[in-house]
């Protein structure tokens, strides 16, 4: 997913002005990251919105599997204010 971003942000005049590329990740407008797919640093991440791109064609791997477990399935609670 990130390759195939990088080359249409590259083709696209504006979108290239607005993006930062890098190796393994692309920022974007308002905090927005696009990472490659690797287990290893995806735990510990959170983020508001996952895109876990054509999942029924991954393969039933080890690593496939430890992508998937360090993907956060539930959001984190904002805290609340205790009440007296």
């Amino acid at each position: 997913m990130v390759d195939a971003a990088r080359r249409f942000i590259q083709r696209s005049l504006g979108l290239n002005q607005l993006f930062t590329i890098e190796r393994r990740r692309i920022l974007g407008p308002g905090g927005t990251q696009v990472l490659a797919s690797e287990a290893a640093s995806a735990f510990g991440l959170l983020g508001h919105w996952w895109v876990m791109d054509e999942l029924a064609q991954w393969n039933d791997t080890s690593s496939a599997r430890a992508y998937y477990a360090a993907i956060p399935l539930e959001s984190p609670r904002p805290a609340t204010p205790h009440k007296r």
